[in-house]
């Protein structure tokens, strides 16, 4: 805005350029920021999960067969390279009409190697077994780290 006479378009002319100035000779603040961080830990052990196996009857004298399917996820060591478990099964914890060896009327229940991602489960019913009795058995997983 701007009059018409000389001496208010000095002082108008004499405002911007002191604005002009004072801008131009400004500096960048110094802020007091801080930057934090750290080495993200890569160690996680690796797991092994399975779900239960039911054989359902067996009958007498045969043989009933089962495969426990266990999911493995491998962890990672202290460098971040992937871990290499590998897992074994066995059988413990047996009811009271169940065994690992033939003994009697019990159910043998057996388990093999790990082949194609499974466990083979057998459960022998002898024909002296008791009709209608549950028999179970407890597996133990065990991971073991290969690396």
């Amino acid at each position: 805005m701007l009059a018409k006479s000389s001496k208010s378009r000095l002082a108008a002319m004499a405002l911007m350029a002191l604005g002009v100035s004072t801008f131009m000779g400004s500096s960048v603040a110094l802020a007091d920021v801080s930057v934090t961080g750290a080495v993200g830990d890569c160690t996680a052990l690796s797991s092994v999960t399975a779900s239960p196996v039911a054989f359902g009857s067996v009958v007498m004298g045969t043989t009933g067969s089962k495969s426990l399917t266990p999911s493995l996820t491998q962890g990672k060591k202290a460098d971040c390279s992937a871990r290499n478990s590998s897992v074994t099964a066995s059988l413990g914890g047996f009811s009271t009409n169940a065994s690992a060896t033939t003994s009697g009327s019990k159910v043998v229940i057996t388990i093999g190697s790990l082949s194609g991602g499974a466990f083979p489960m057998t459960a022998i019913v002898p024909s002296t077994a008791t009709p209608a009795e549950a028999f179970s058995a407890t597996v133990t997983l065990t991971l073991t780290d290969n690396t």
